[in-house]
């Protein structure tokens, strides 16, 4: 049998990263000239990528704020992507309104355990934007999932001596905050590092006895070490792998991609059939949990939303505001 030829896209997108790196080394030859220069350039790459592969209709702008309905201001984010329809009077305006904007991204150079926690502060500065809080949410989708997808990426790390691992700090960070932040749609959405992987989030609607089974649910407390029957919902980070044997990470910028184009897909149907197509490619890569936590249900969904679970669960619904998971 003849080898599969790769698939074109992942060709595409390996000249991107390609490009990217010869970028990355360009600039850092020149950082400590310029930082302020350094981190623009940065900026632009990580925006020239989302103008490319994105759909005409979603505007990419660099460094902006996004302005709450009370007229608060969340902090300067480096790149934002605007949901189609977004006002053209308003397209050049620094202060982006947060209902028109689908995704925002702090961009880093050179990646650094500070900058993973300042995002994530960020995050849940962002999310407060929006004036929806648990219990003003009707279905899991509003209270488990931001309605702005928060990233935060790099062409590269510091954690580069010999010896060193990088991916274990990152999801050794990215543990330690999950353990301190209160609530799941407080957590970062992506974290991409062009020179090393990508990490993605998968959200557990519901997760206890009454839609496991009680056998099933018991191996799965003396798993995770649980002492109760109350029912649960959960997070975990998911790096992407080419396989499941070991860990090899797929072209970092694919995951990227078709991690975002499948949030945008979820609040745009025009968009679910590429985002069906990336998937079915393998631009994802196979999702391996490596950081996470669970939450009491009543910590996460207000009473009126937990006391339809699991029987209003969906399963293979697209768009469905009560699926069983989120991948985003």
């Amino acid at each position: 049998m003849a080898e599969q030829q790769e698939h074109e896209l992942k060709t595409f997108l390996a000249q991107d990263l390609e490009e990217m790196a010869s970028e990355y080394a360009r600039i850092r030859e020149r950082s400590v000239e310029d930082p302020g220069t350094a981190g623009d350039e940065g900026e632009e790459i990580w925006a020239g990528l989302f103008r490319d592969w994105l759909p005409v209709n979603y505007q990419v702008k660099t460094k902006g704020r996004v302005l709450g309905p009370d007229g608060t201001a969340g902090p300067q984010v480096d790149v934002l992507i605007l949901r189609p329809g977004y006002p053209n009077r308003l397209l050049d305006k620094k202060l982006y309104l947060a209902g028109g904007v689908a995704a925002v991204f702090e961009c880093k150079n050179t990646l650094k355990a500070s900058h993973v926690e300042k995002t994530w502060k960020n995050v849940a500065v962002v999310n407060s934007l929006s004036g929806l809080d648990k219990s003003a949410a009707t279905s899991p989708r509003q209270a488990l999932v931001p309605d702005i997808y928060y990233g935060l990426l790099a062409h590269g790390h510091t954690w580069d001596k010999p010896g060193s691992d990088p991916v274990g700090v990152i999801v050794g960070k990215l543990q330690a905050l999950l353990d301190k932040t209160p609530l799941m749609r407080d957590a970062l959405n992506m974290l991409c590092v062009a020179n090393l992987a990508s990490w993605s989030v998968l959200r557990m609607t519901y997760d206890g006895p009454a839609l496991l089974g009680s056998q099933t649910w018991e191996a799965r407390k003396k798993l995770n070490g649980l002492s109760s029957d109350d029912p649960l919902c959960w997070i975990q980070y998911m790096n992407a792998s080419t396989t499941w044997d070991e860990f090899i990470p797929p072209n970092p910028l694919g995951a990227l991609i078709a991690a975002l184009v499948g949030r945008l897909a979820f609040s745009d149907e025009a968009l679910a059939p590429l985002s069906q197509y990336f998937f079915a490619t393998g631009l994802a890569g196979k999702g391996r949990g490596v950081a996470g936590r669970s939450f009491s249900l009543d910590s996460q969904l207000p009473a009126e939303v937990t006391n339809k679970l699991p029987a209003a669960l969906t399963n293979g619904v697209l768009h469905s505001d009560w699926p069983m998971a989120f991948n985003f």
